[in-house]
């Protein structure tokens, strides 16, 4: 599989291999056939900025795979200038900025991915859930 090139990347991660801001992603449009974006965008206050730019750098018929903290049965909470305690109590972590709900979908589909849901870890009895340390997240599979 020599076409393939794998390229980690963060913002603050210092075994990734490039450091890159999600909202100004250092690359050309349409440089990549996939992007796994995962458990970043509850970190990122313009989150919407940061959709734009997964959107942009995707090929046509790309797909960003994306996982979040996610609740199925509100809406999205969200409050960047709540503080470190109050982010743990209602986002599950002090260092996010949100908690996504039902809205998110929408968020996804405004720049204009087509989006559907998967949860893979269904398929998976739950021994092998623990040993292979499958979460039951959903997974959000969007396609450019």
């Amino acid at each position: 599989m020599d076409n393939l090139k794998y390229i980690t990347a963060d913002l603050s991660a210092p075994e990734a291999d490039l450091k890159i801001d999600i909202t100004d992603i250092s690359f050309d449009s349409e440089s990549f056939d996939v992007v796994i974006c995962s458990h970043v965008l509850e970190h990122i206050d313009d989150d919407n900025k940061a959709i734009g730019e997964l959107f942009r750098v995707l090929k046509h018929n790309g797909v960003a795979y994306i996982q979040v903290p996610y609740n199925s049965s509100k809406l999205t909470d969200e409050d960047p200038s709540a503080n470190p305690q109050e982010r743990k109590k209602r986002f599950g972590q002090s260092d996010h900025v949100r908690l996504y709900g039902t809205d998110f979908l929408q968020r996804l589909e405004s720049p204009g991915f087509k989006v559907t849901q998967e949860r893979h870890a269904v398929k998976l009895d739950s021994k092998d859930r623990e040993q292979f340390g499958v979460w039951d997240d959903v997974i959000f599979k969007c396609i450019k």
